[in-house]
């Protein structure tokens, strides 16, 4: 609770001007977006997660949250939903090109639990890797990291994620 209260002062200390946090990347915000995740990010370090995009008007509209994210010198990993990747492509690659991180976030948004009761594994393991294959379609990066809609999940999800490399 205390690393959540903690993200949610500084992301405010970001929209205020306040302070800029600081990863011990020569330049946090400008990442190589060609190299694996876990050597893009020191071992420790609180990172701020954004789900359910890419929604133009929040990520980049008046008062957006890219240009703040940029201003400040954060990076930060976005957790995108397949369908709304393949609709703002542009988008996704700008945010790739700038150094932020792009994940999987299922491909409709939908709860896997649900679709794993009515479809099974392999309806779970196509709304995963067809996610990855948006992603990398956008990026040229496959996503390293998976959060499921609403943090529903299992044993069988996470051994789907974990079998594609998530």
């Amino acid at each position: 609770m205390r690393k959540i209260a903690f993200a949610a002062v500084l992301l405010i200390f970001a929209f205020l001007g306040l302070t800029t946090m600081r990863t011990g990347l020569d330049s946090p915000a400008i990442l190589d977006p060609t190299a694996p995740a876990e050597q893009l990010l020191p071992k420790k370090l609180i990172v701020l997660t954004f789900d359910d995009g890419p929604r133009p008007k929040v990520l980049f509209g008046e008062n957006g949250l890219v240009p703040l994210l940029q201003t400040n010198n954060l990076p930060a990993h976005f957790f995108m939903v397949g369908k709304l990747v393949e609709l703002h492509r542009d988008r996704v690659k700008f945010l790739h090109e700038k150094g932020f991180l792009i994940e999987n976030h299922s491909y409709g948004h939908e709860n896997l639990l649900e679709i794993v009761r009515f479809g099974g594994e392999k309806a779970c393991l196509e709304n995963i890797r067809k996610t990855n294959n948006i992603i990398y379609r956008a990026t040229g990066r496959k996503p390293a990291y998976f959060r499921p809609p609403y943090l529903a999940t299992n044993g069988l999800i996470k051994n789907v994620a974990e079998r594609e490399g998530l």
